[in-house]
């Protein structure tokens, strides 16, 4: 049975590539500018008085980071594979996960055949799956963001894939935001119908992953 479904409609207010590189980008940029912030504001070095250390000051150990190099690169594989982003584009997007300290894939959603809709049965299984840990640690963390990638598999045209993918991602958002109650920042990405999961079962690329970031 084809992936397309005659019934799913486009959903104008579903959020691209784009929008997670704005709120990255938007991060990134906060940042530089509390950092600049502070260098503007500490006195200039000549109106100091001259200390002289007699013993070398204390080393701070790296801060540490809860994100292992498979998840990286799980996150890294798929910015690679989203569609209509430019080389440039993936590269800071490279940077703002080389600089993340927690990426997770907390859900995966499973679809039927064509549809854009999350059963009853999944509905359930997903709202099970948000009253445990992590995702109820992270939905409590105001500065955490969940990331809904939406994807379609490779059956039917290529067009119609990348919206049935909008789709999902937004109906996902629309679930985590009605069932699980969560308030924070959400970014949908349609993925399409990328070479990511197994080829030979098309019902593994029927799905939408739910991820956080924390910055």
């Amino acid at each position: 049975m084809p992936a397309n479904d005659p019934s799913a409609t486009p959903n104008p207010s579903s959020s691209g590539p784009g929008v997670f590189l704005l709120a990255a980008l938007g991060l990134l940029l906060l940042f530089g500018a509390v950092v600049l912030g502070w260098k503007l504001s500490r006195p200039k070095l000549d109106s100091l008085p001259v200390v002289v250390a007699t013993t070398p000051a204390p080393v701070a150990p790296p801060e540490k980071t809860l994100v292992t190099s498979a998840e990286r690169q799980e996150v890294l594989k798929r910015i690679d594979l989203m569609p209509n982003v430019t080389a440039e584009t993936k590269e800071r997007l490279y940077a703002y996960v080389d600089h993340a300290q927690n990426l997770q894939r907390l859900l995966t959603v499973a679809f039927e055949t064509g549809r854009t809709r999350v059963s009853e049965r999944e509905t359930a299984r997903v709202v099970k799956g948000c009253k445990q840990k992590p995702f109820t640690g992270l939905a409590q963390n105001p500065a955490a963001i969940f990331v809904v990638l939406g994807y379609a598999d490779a059956r039917g045209e290529e067009k119609r894939n990348l919206q049935i993918s909008t789709d999902r991602a937004s109906t996902v958002m629309e679930l985590l935001r009605k069932h699980c109650g969560v308030q924070n920042v959400i970014q949908t990405v349609p993925m399409g119908s990328p070479k990511l999961f197994n080829p030979k079962d098309p019902a593994e690329n029927r799905v939408a992953e739910v991820w956080a970031v924390l910055p």
